[in-house]
């Protein structure tokens, strides 16, 4: 599977859905929803950020859980990441 990770949302998608944007001084991939979710009301903008929030605190939970699996060792969540905002 063919995937670039963006660095806003701190996940991998598809090359077709990413767009190289200049961030200080540097190029990065960035994916196209959260750049269109950028040029939304600030009201808009932060409901997309928590739900950016939770996938990536539901993708942690499931690493996690996948290497407990493994390892049989597993080490809690910090409060800051379990506490729903």
């Amino acid at each position: 599977m063919n995937s670039v990770y963006c660095y806003h949302c701190m996940t991998y998608h598809p090359p077709e859905a990413m767009q190289k944007i200049v961030s200080g001084g540097r190029a990065r991939w960035r994916c196209i929803r959260s750049i269109e979710a950028s040029r939304r009301p600030v009201s808009e903008r932060d409901a997309f950020g928590q739900q950016q929030s939770q996938r990536n605190l539901a993708q942690s939970q499931s690493l996690r859980t996948q290497a407990f699996r493994v390892t049989g060792s597993r080490k809690p969540l910090p409060s800051s990441m379990t506490s729903s905002n």
